[in-house]
């Protein structure tokens, strides 16, 4: 969730919207280039990193870890930060 105003999208430029494409090659890049050992640590630093945006108001990460535990699929850490307005 970010902050919109009005204005904003009666301008319908793409320069004054968050750019999805440029947060996942951000956060991708941050990833590929960190040592994590746990999720947690890693879900927390990727949710500080999307709310250094000032747009974005609220985020929600989920960073799942497939056959992390024998007998099961995966496993997830869910994170989300909403920032006082």
């Amino acid at each position: 969730e970010y902050n919109t105003s009005k204005e904003f999208l009666e301008r319908d430029d793409p320069e004054n919207i968050l750019n999805y494409k440029e947060l996942t090659k951000k956060v991708i890049s941050f990833v590929e280039k960190g040592r994590h050992k746990l999720l947690e640590v890693l879900t927390h630093n990727i949710l500080n990193l999307l709310m250094e945006d000032e747009r974005v108001r609220y985020a929600k990460v989920e960073v799942d870890k497939p056959h992390a535990l024998r007998f099961a699929k995966s496993v997830s850490v869910i994170m989300e930060k909403k920032r006082n307005i």
